[in-house]
């Protein structure tokens, strides 16, 4: 099915800590040099929830809620909050990270029953070039929301991106024993002079693709 996505605010989201000077180069490892330059995008659905605790919850408290906690994620994982420097190193000079807020006029239902990738794509975050990390909000008529983000697999591989989301899930639910990232893969495999080096793309990439969608009903 065909989506409609309106954006309704963009802005980006600081670490609630500022990132010291003593940490702001990030050093990329050898690892990192050679990944493929291309971006990983990420959705999470969910659907609506019609009572809490307090009662009904509204779009304004989930907003501040997913805000929150990311900030308080990139305080960690503060390399996400950076801009990347001919593939070298990453300034993290706590400029934040580009967030956006969509309103979709669909329903999730519909749309998890039949997807289709090149629609799919309106949900996610777009124009990256030199960051690390973008986030896209959206919110559909039905009441659920789709929280969706989108990083340069030259920083992250999916391991680290998997650290990351139950980071901020453990940070969203006010869980004490949050995951902490390990920063210290430029020591493990030292960066080196990769100037003659020719890394895939997204378009030199031509094999077929399977993906694999996972549900969860409750």
């Amino acid at each position: 099915m065909e989506i409609e996505v309106e954006a309704m605010t963009r802005t980006t989201i600081k670490p609630s800590s500022p990132t010291p000077p003593r940490l702001r180069r990030y050093r990329l490892s050898y690892l990192d040099q050679i990944a493929p330059l291309c971006f990983i995008p990420l959705i999470f659905f969910y659907s609506k929830s019609t009572t809490s605790v307090d009662g009904p919850i509204d779009l304004t408290m989930i907003s501040t809620h997913i805000q929150k906690s990311l900030s308080e994620t990139l305080t960690r994982f503060y390399p996400f909050d950076g801009c990347l420097v001919n593939s070298l190193y990453i300034d993290c000079s706590n400029a934040g990270v580009p967030y956006t807020e969509t309103r979709a006029r669909c329903l999730v239902t519909e749309l998890i029953a039949d997807p289709i990738p090149s629609e799919l794509i309106k949900l996610l975050p777009c124009g990256l070039r030199d960051i690390p990390l973008a986030i896209q909000v959206n919110f559909f008529d039905c009441g659920g929301v789709a929280v969706s983000l989108v990083v340069s697999h030259e920083v992250v591989d999916f391991s680290s991106l998997s650290t990351f989301v139950n980071s901020w899930v453990a940070a969203g639910r006010g869980d004490c024993d949050v995951l902490w990232p390990r920063l210290d893969t430029a020591s493990l495999f030292p960066p080196t002079d990769t100037s003659g080096y020719t890394r895939a793309t997204a378009e030199t990439i031509k094999d077929r693709v399977v993906t694999k969608r996972f549900m969860s009903f409750h």
